[in-house]
């Protein structure tokens, strides 16, 4: 227990064996969806940017070939690249790494434009899809929470074990006055670890036990991490009656203990013996390579859901356009 006997003397306590620390928990930053791999590579602006060119070289070959056949002689008016729909459609066929379905037009000044595209996309492409692979492959985290401020502007509801409130004063502040009560804290260490919704204040050896217990991810990784600096340090200690003629005793073998190191080292087995029997419970296997999976390719499968879906949507329409055009006739 922590160390109290200052407060009660009724109790006498051994000597301590370790200093505990209150640490403020919360759930460890959950993987960024795959399907978002997509649109990470390149930043908002890059995205817009690259939106805007494309938009801009389009109307301005349009407007080019336009402007060529009004000052063209007869017999040398250009027949490509005269629509407008056209344009877009060619010019985003090259972002797609396909050659376009028109012929470009005999006219320096347009063909200059167009193998400027062309350099633009093949060094954009081959950016974007080295890149993208390794989003695929490794996703990332999103934001982790880090401090203490940033835990109370994610309203994020948190609570504590009722006898560390005498250790914690600081917690009795008006800006933690959302703070919940842990009666189990297993319950509110499981919220925290599989719903992610939840922090909790807890001591540290106590934390690691059973996270490595019964909170570990598939690759033995604590579903929960700590946020830095702990709230306090307490002696911890073995309480007895005042009096007890063994207290000397158990002292000693206490420092015999801590000096031969045997206390680190017990908590080193028991943290490693926990692991183990967690690890029953692992699917990922042992390695730095992982097989990609449907996991994986999610984004690329919403895309072609998304076509399919599109594709279907036309089709339809088409065909009640054209019955309304045959009624009209």
């Amino acid at each position: 227990m922590f160390y109290r006997c200052h407060l009660d003397r009724r109790l006498d306590c051994t000597t301590y064996y370790y200093i505990e620390e209150v640490i403020l928990y919360v759930p460890c930053a959950k993987p960024i969806p795959r399907w978002r791999s997509l649109t990470r590579v390149f930043k908002t602006s890059l995205w817009l940017g690259f939106i805007v060119g494309y938009i801009f070289l389009a109307i301005l070959i349009f407007y080019s070939v336009k402007y060529s056949n009004k000052m063209a002689k007869k017999g040398h008016v250009f027949s490509t690249y005269t629509n407008l729909g056209k344009c877009f459609v060619n010019l985003w066929a090259v972002i797609l790494g396909i050659s376009a379905t028109e012929d470009i037009p005999h006219k320096t000044t347009i063909r200059i434009i167009f193998i400027l595209w062309v350099m633009y996309c093949f060094a954009v492409n081959t950016v974007y899809q080295t890149f993208l692979t390794s989003f695929m492959v490794d996703p990332g985290l999103q934001h982790q929470l880090s401090s203490v401020e940033e835990l109370l502007e994610s309203n994020m509801e948190f609570g504590m074990v009722p006898s560390f409130a005498s250790l914690l004063p600081d917690l009795r502040e008006k800006r933690f006055n959302r703070i919940q009560r842990c009666n189990e804290i297993q319950k509110c260490l499981a919220r925290m670890s599989f719903k992610g919704d939840f922090a909790t204040f807890h001591c540290k050896k106590c934390a690691e036990y059973s996270g490595y217990t019964r909170y570990v991810d598939s690759t033995g990784k604590l579903l929960f991490c700590e946020v830095k600096p702990n709230f306090a340090k307490q002696y911890s200690t073995i309480f007895l009656q005042n009096g007890n003629f063994i207290l000397e005793r158990i002292n000693m073998i206490i420092l015999k203990l801590h000096e031969g190191g045997l206390s680190d080292q017990w908590w080193k087995e028991m943290i490693y013996t926990s692991t183990l029997q967690a690890a029953r419970n692992f699917t990922t296997p042992p390695g730095d390579y992982v097989a990609l999976s449907m996991e994986h390719m999610q984004s690329a499968l919403y895309i072609f859901i998304l076509g399919i879906i599109v594709s279907v949507i036309c089709f339809i329409v088409e065909i009640f356009t054209r019955k309304q055009i045959k009624k009209v006739k």
